[in-house]
C-alpha cells in the first residue's frame, strides 16, 4: 500500500510539474503613479514621475498565480497649493493574488487582489519653518487589472493597472489629519516566462 501512495505522489508530482513548465514570469515596468489624500486640507500632492518597477510572479497553475511587484526607491517632490516644499523617498511593493483567463491566445488578461506597503523616508523640506509629519510605514488594500500579449512562449507585452488605499496621518504646524490615500499606477513593460 505505501509503494501505491509513494508511485502516485510521485506520479502527481510529475504530471504537475509537467503542466505547470515554465511556472516564473519576470516583469520589467514602467510605472506612472497618481497619488491623491482625502481629506487634503493642505492640497498635498507630488511628482507624477514614471519610476521603474521589477514584478515577479509565480504560476499554481495555468489560471493561479501570485505576484510580488518592487517599485524602486524613488525621490518624490512634495507641492503644497503647487508650490514645491520639497522631497522624501517612498518605496511601494504589493504581493497579489491573481486569475489569469487563458482562453485566447493573442491576449490573457488578469484580475488581481492584495496587500500594498508603503515606506516614506528621508524627508527634506525646503523650508524649515512648514515642516510636514507623515507615516512612514502604511499597509493596505491593492487591486489589479491588466493583460499580456504573448509574442511566443517566452517573452510577452504587459499592460498593468493597480489602486491601492492606505490611511496615514499627517501633520503640519497649521493641522493635522488622518487622510485616506489612493495610489493610482498604470505601467507598460516586458515579460519573460521561464
Amino acid at each position: 500500500m505505501k509503494k501505491v501512495a509513494a508511485w502516485a505522489l510521485g506520479f502527481w508530482m510529475s504530471a504537475s510539474l509537467t503542466a505547470h513548465e515554465m511556472p516564473w514570469l519576470l516583469r520589467g515596468r514602467l510605472v506612472q503613479p497618481q497619488l491623491s489624500y482625502m481629506p487634503n486640507p493642505g492640497e498635498f500632492s507630488m511628482d507624477q514621475k514614471p519610476m521603474p518597477e521589477v514584478d515577479l510572479s509565480y504560476f499554481f497553475s495555468e489560471n493561479l498565480a501570485m505576484e510580488f511587484s518592487f517599485t524602486a526607491l524613488s525621490s518624490q517632490r512634495v507641492y503644497r497649493d503647487s508650490l514645491p516644499i520639497g522631497t522624501f523617498d517612498n518605496l511601494p511593493p504589493s504581493l497579489l493574488a491573481q486569475y489569469h483567463i487563458t482562453r485566447w491566445r493573442a491576449i490573457k488578461p488578469y484580475v488581481g487582489a492584495g496587500i500594498a506597503y508603503t515606506k516614506t523616508s528621508t524627508l527634506h523640506f525646503d523650508s524649515p519653518n512648514f515642516p510636514v509629519a507623515v507615516d512612514p510605514r502604511s499597509w493596505g488594500v491593492a487591486r489589479q487589472v491588466g493583460v499580456d500579449i504573448p509574442f511566443n512562449q517566452t517573452w510577452s507585452l504587459n499592460v498593468d493597472w493597480k489602486k491601492a488605499r492606505f490611511n496615514a496621518f499627517i501633520a503640519t504646524p497649521l493641522f493635522s489629519v488622518d487622510s485616506r490615500v489612493t495610489l493610482r499606477t498604470a505601467s507598460v513593460g516586458l515579460g519573460y516566462r521561464f
